[in-house]
């Protein structure tokens, strides 16, 4: 399986790939406004697959663990990730694949390097994914810039974000070719997204949106991608999360950890 993406769309949308099944269920918020600040991802379920986040005692990532649903004590896959002043690095367990991250003053990435292998050995690289991020001077991720190479050769995708009291409102991305397309997010405004710490901590980029998505559009033609739904805990934590498209319905839970 490729690594995880922190972004909690991508991450939902990760659930609704390896997810076969269709679900009824229109859960809708019913929590006020929360300060989840701090709070912690420590695991994400569907019917198909477990993703176990572990913490060194500093806060840092240290490592992502995925299970079968079906068998959560033998791991599919683990990511492990070595931090030291001005970067971080993660191996996984075949260590054929190997993330290269540098890390600004702000604990921001300006450059990832992630690099696909034949086998353990180094210089058996196959592939790979360079990325370079700009930032705000609100310190919001903004623009990043990733190219992908293989032997057939290197392509580059340009994505940029608009933000709004903070929250990405559009993801505008240009290929290689010069095909461009606008994905526009709204929001649960009331609803704290409790996911975003994951992105600070497993992509170093800094905050995610602040609110829960509720909608992912195609910000040209107006159709809709995908909708989002949450049941909460009594804390107000987003324990299920359900994502319907134009033709499924995929669900899964969240446990966090909070101070």
């Amino acid at each position: 399986m490729k690594k995880l993406t922190i972004n909690i769309f991508l991450i939902i949308g990760l659930f609704a790939t390896l997810s076969c099944s269709k679900e009824e269920d229109n859960a809708t918020p019913n929590s006020s406004a929360t300060d989840l600040t701090g709070c912690k991802v420590i695991s994400m379920t569907n019917e198909n697959y477990k993703i176990v986040y572990a913490y060194n005692t500093n806060g840092t990532i240290k490592t992502v663990t995925e299970y079968y649903a079906s068998d959560t004590t033998t791991p599919v896959e683990v990511y492990t990730y070595t931090h030291t002043n001005g970067s971080v690095t993660y191996v996984n367990k075949s260590m054929r694949e190997r993330g290269y991250y540098t890390i600004n003053a702000a604990g921001r990435v300006t450059t990832s390097d992630i690099i696909y292998y034949d086998g353990p050995d180094s210089s058996t690289a196959t592939s790979g994914k360079m990325t370079g991020y700009e930032y705000n001077t609100d310190g919001y991720l903004n623009k990043k810039t990733v190219t992908f190479s293989s032997a057939a050769g290197a392509s580059t995708t340009i994505y940029s974000y608009i933000w709004m009291n903070g929250n990405i409102t559009n993801e505008i991305t240009v290929s290689q070719s010069g095909s461009t397309s606008n994905t526009a997010y709204t929001y649960y405004t009331d609803k704290s997204n409790a996911f975003s710490s994951l992105t600070s901590l497993t992509e170093f980029i800094g905050p995610d949106s602040k609110n829960l998505v509720k909608a992912i559009t195609n910000a040209t033609t107006g159709s809709l991608n995908e909708s989002y739904s949450y049941e909460f805990d009594a804390s107000g934590k987003p324990i299920k999360t359900t994502v319907t498209d134009n033709s499924n319905t995929y669900t899964f839970t969240s446990t966090f950890m909070c101070p």
